[in-house]
């Protein structure tokens, strides 16, 4: 059962309390336009375990940063940078996109 803060002071449930009925979970996160990843979306599939590995500089870190900036919007998390930007530049017809 999942809690999910709605305002400073009250929680809503994420569960039906009904067995029969799943509880919403995240399923897909892909990434377009931020920081070293282009043009062409990244899409990871999310499954019960998600372990991301590579060699150094291949965006780990980057899908990881994605993914707390669309968690966290409204919080000083979820505030953007230059640096998130391909090329350190905001390019209007290339604005970035993370969707969960």
């Amino acid at each position: 059962m999942a809690k999910v803060k709605a305002t400073a002071t009250e929680e809503v449930l994420l569960d039906s309390g009904n067995p029969s009925i799943n509880s919403p979970r995240l399923t897909k996160l892909i990434i377009k336009n931020f920081r070293a990843i282009g043009s062409k979306p990244v899409a990871i599939d999310l499954n019960d375990i998600v372990v991301p590995v590579g060699g150094n500089n291949v965006g780990k870190s980057t899908i990881l940063k994605a993914y707390e900036i669309a968690m966290c919007q409204g919080s000083n998390s979820g505030i953007l940078s230059i640096d998130d930007f391909p090329r350190g530049a905001v390019n209007l017809d290339e604005l970035l996109e993370i969707e969960i």
